[in-house]
């Protein structure tokens, strides 16, 4: 599609519907996507059994919402991330095995909460927090964490309201986001970023093809060895971890989606098992981390390489990070405007129930009965 690897509105990666999804999802390659995959969705509470009704569904995230489905791809749930009051998780903790971690999208009303399992939690809060800066301009989404769901629960309201209906909000597309940024560059004489693969550590590849630590926590040993790896010092993760001298682990840890906060929800079984197992290193960042002076550094040094230009730092050097020179960086997580035009490639984008009210803010509408991309028999839902 002509883009970067990573939004630069926000710094999220793309990303691509699975395979296994494509054939009732592939509208949805067309869509700015930043996380995708299945959940156990939890419902009210049934009053004889006092148990919550589970259902098995799809979860997605685009730049302006996240979308529940129904595994034939008809979406029952639309939630503006700038409408989310606070997010509720265990995300980062000690969990029994196979039990996955849970996350609460917490809407005041006339909305009503979600809550739900998934092995991808930790990467959901991340991308979530730096969606909803990117649409609050610079605001923080508050994230209370909390050790089992039964804390969370006093406070939630998981029953659909009688006089609900769903306002249906599309993503931007591909092709929208493309011209937006083209447009953004050219009027400040920049450089279109471009889909660059970056130098990656051994170790970094074997996450990627699934024999190192993945994004859902297997297990996985320190990189070996410090290879020619770009650090951005834009990224408070990168920056912090190059002044703490431990640089080689940026990939590592940016690859499982992980964020400099959510570096204090991890515990050492936790660190472990996103691929950072030596003890000493484990120690450093904690400690570094609870340093108010040093964090006051690594902001200056962030916002400083933000203004500054393309800083970044190879993994193998010491010392202060210096300028490449090159053209200055925009910011990213609400402080960089683009402005996205209409997109004609919008028709059947979205598969919607029936009966959806849009908003009336500048949301592109939808059809009002979409069809789902594919056809399923009773048997299949």
């Amino acid at each position: 599609a002509g883009l970067p690897m990573n939004d630069p509105r926000n710094g999220l990666k793309f990303v691509d519907i699975p395979g296994g999804f494509i054939a009732n999802f592939s509208n949805l390659e067309r869509a700015v996507l930043y996380w995708f995959d299945i959940i156990k969705k939890f419902g009210a509470v049934n009053v004889l059994t006092k148990r919550h009704k589970i259902e098995d569904r799809v979860g997605f995230l685009g730049d302006k919402a996240f979308y529940v489905t129904r595994p034939n791809s008809e979406i029952t749930r639309c939630i503006k991330v700038e409408k989310l009051a606070c997010i509720f998780t265990n995300a980062g903790a000690s969990l029994p095995q196979g039990q996955d971690p849970f996350v609460v999208l917490k809407v005041p009303h006339p909305e009503y909460d979600l809550c739900f399992e998934s092995s991808q939690v930790l990467q959901l809060v991340r991308a979530l927090k730096a969606v909803y800066r990117q649409v609050t301009r610079g605001k923080d989404l508050r994230i209370c964490n909390v050790p089992t769901y039964t804390e969370a629960a006093v406070a939630l309201q998981l029953e659909r309201p009688d006089a609900y209906e769903m306002t249906m909000v599309v993503p931007s597309t591909k092709k929208q986001l493309r011209r937006g940024l083209e447009k953004y560059y050219k009027e400040r004489g920049l450089p279109m970023p471009t889909a660059q693969a970056a130098v990656v550590s051994p170790q970094a590849k074997k996450s990627a093809t699934g024999d190192g630590p993945t994004a859902s926590g297997a297990a996985g040993a320190d990189p070996a060895e410090k290879e020619d790896v770009s650090v951005p010092m834009t990224d408070p993760l990168g920056c912090f971890l190059t002044l703490v001298r431990l640089p080689e682990l940026y990939l590592t840890l940016y690859k499982q989606h992980l964020d400099l906060d959510l570096l204090d929800c991890l515990d050492e079984t936790d660190f472990k098992n996103f691929g950072v197992s030596d003890p000493a290193h484990i120690s450093t960042i904690r400690s570094k981390r609870a340093d108010d002076a040093f964090m006051a550094e690594v902001e200056k040094t962030v916002e400083d390489a933000r203004k500054g230009g393309n800083w970044q730092l190879k993994s193998g050097l010491s010392g202060a990070p210096t300028s490449t020179g090159a053209t200055p960086a925009p910011q990213t997580g609400g402080n960089m405007e683009v402005t996205l035009s209409d997109d004609d490639d919008l028709e059947g984008l979205m598969p919607v129930k029936g009966g959806i009210n849009l908003d009336s803010d500048d949301d592109l509408p939808m059809p009002p009965k979409a069809a789902p991309a594919i056809d399923l028999d009773d048997d299949d839902l």
